[in-house]
């Protein structure tokens, strides 16, 4: 079996990526650090790798988009916003829950829709 060879108290790797970018590598004995830099060395993208898995960092903001289904399937999911969350939907939404459904507001809550059927 080959062996890894273990990092040096911390060690530092760049390399030039496209568009006056940079892919900077540091290697410390608590973990691992990728960070990709834009052209002003500022962090875009950090992949901190832990010893409990990667952390994922996007400095400035995130967008995902696909033409196809996107789905996401974890043992919990958690979505926090600081200022809103929002979710929109320019068809159907289906919401299936197969234990308990806990609605909390610290002000008022508004439904509204051509018919609220409830039961």
């Amino acid at each position: 079996m080959k062996s890894m060879p273990v990092p040096a108290e911390h060690e530092t790797t760049s390399l030039p990526l496209v568009g006056q970018q940079t892919l900077v590598i540091e290697n410390h004995a608590q973990g691992n650090l990728l960070r990709i830099l834009d052209p002003h060395g500022q962090a875009t993208l950090s992949v901190e790798v832990t010893e409990e898995g990667p952390v994922l960092r996007f400095e400035h903001g995130l967008q995902v988009r696909t033409e196809g289904h996107l789905e996401f399937e974890a043992q919990g999911v958690a979505i926090r916003g600081r200022d809103e969350v929002r979710i929109e939907s320019r068809a159907d939404t289906h919401i299936h829950i197969s234990g308990n459904l806990n609605l909390k507001a610290n002000d008022d809550v508004e439904l509204q829709g051509e018919q609220v059927q409830i039961n």
